[in-house]
């Protein structure tokens, strides 16, 4: 059991890691200081099963942290506090708080918690999809490539993860989404539908909108309607992502290359972002752009690593420093993929992955190795949750 500990008190802290050394299989990290600061700090409670959180009732800025806390948590939030009167509990309960302990917080109590939150876990089904490995890829604008890496992604890594593992491919870019073009599967998704009930989504509804790919990942795309940015809520997005994180064991989201009201949100809870950018000046400077603007809205604490596409030797040739490019993004560059127009044009024009195109190609084999490292990337931060 994964466990963060939000705390400013010795006390807090020390009974918390007391109780958790005694769990077993269970590990904890504390972060120290107020709610709304330790959140800003680190997004490692969004992947941990339970949170236990000390806050100040009576104070609204703590207030207002934890409600943006439990609607972006996976896991159960456990609250300690001090001031709590019968009001301020209720309003809790409201907030699908898991349980409440007063101060000082008590060793026995505190261990039943934890004991009974594992249990409810355990009962519906296990933590194995709280775990679920997520990775996105996004692109600064349009036309560079991003929804063929994520295709082949998902791909590779489906060939590469247990055969027991789920994975699932997402297309978030409601309005001009291209997975369901490139794998030639049925746009199923409604997000307008899902954004007036968002409640209504459950993994019932969810296994109607997803569609089985030959490759064995699952597929869920958007329906082939524009859909007006106005009536694509967060809310709905964040169910949406929350449901599918639960569902699968790996998740591939392709992010759409415009900046949303729910973007922030979606990147502040994945294991890792890809971001995908060409050699050429537009480019460059849209991805440093991109780059800023994840980092100002909270996302800086997540593994970023930067695809550059179509790459061509001759760039090299003709005098381009990668350096001075690297300099310009303000990162190095992770992965090469070279640029071989044929191999890809024909992949989309038949709705197929790249193998079936032709097998091996330098283009597959420089996605497929990029996929890897990712992966192994993420497996080394988060240790056995996602091993």
């Amino acid at each position: 059991m994964n466990i963060v500990a939000i705390a400013q008190s010795d006390q807090v802290k020390t009974t918390v890691k007391k109780v958790a050394d005694d769990l077993q299989n269970s590990k904890v990290s504390v972060l120290d200081g107020r709610l709304a600061e330790a959140m800003e700090k680190s997004a490692s409670w969004q992947r941990a099963d339970v949170i236990i959180v000390e806050m100040h009732l009576n104070q609204e800025t703590d207030r207002a942290a934890f409600t943006d806390l439990v609607r972006k948590a996976r896991g159960s939030v456990i609250v300690t506090a001090d001031d709590a009167k019968v009001e301020d509990v209720r309003w809790l309960m409201r907030n699908d708080v898991s349980d409440f302990l007063p101060h000082p917080l008590s060793e026995a109590e505190l261990a039943n918690s934890l004991t009974s939150v594992a249990k409810q876990t355990s009962e519906v089904g296990g933590t194995e999809h709280a775990h679920a490995v997520i990775l996105a890829v996004l692109a600064a604008s349009k036309g560079l490539g991003a929804a063929t890496v994520a295709c082949q992604t998902a791909i590779r890594i489906r060939e590469q993860a247990a055969k027991t593992d789920s994975v699932c491919l997402v297309d978030l870019d409601f309005q001009f989404g291209k997975v369901s073009t490139h794998l030639d599967v049925e746009g199923r998704l409604d997000i307008a539908e899902i954004s007036n009930a968002p409640s209504r989504l459950d993994e019932s509804f969810l296994s109607s909108l997803v569609v089985k790919h030959p490759s064995k990942i699952d597929v869920l795309a958007p329906i082939e309607r524009l859909s007006l940015w106005e009536n694509v809520t967060s809310e709905a997005v964040c169910r949406l992502m929350e449901i599918v994180a639960h569902a699968y064991d790996y998740v591939i989201v392709n992010m759409p290359p415009y900046w949303a009201s729910w973007t922030s949100e979606i990147l502040r809870g994945v294991d890792a972002v890809n971001i995908v950018f060409q050699v050429n000046v537009e480019s460059i400077r849209h991805t440093r752009l991109l780059i800023d603007t994840i980092f100002e809205n909270g996302g800086g604490q997540v593994p970023m690593f930067l695809h550059a596409n179509r790459f061509k030797k001759k760039f090299l040739w003709f005098g381009v420093n990668m350096k001075d490019v690297e300099k310009a993004l303000g990162r190095e560059i992770s992965f090469y993929v070279p640029d071989n127009p044929t191999i890809v044009t024909d992949s989309i024009n038949r709705g197929v992955p790249l193998k079936e195109v032709k097998p091996g190609s330098d283009v597959e084999k420089a996605i497929s190795d990029a996929a890897d490292e990712i992966l192994a990337s993420i497996r080394q931060g988060r240790g056995a949750v996602a091993a």
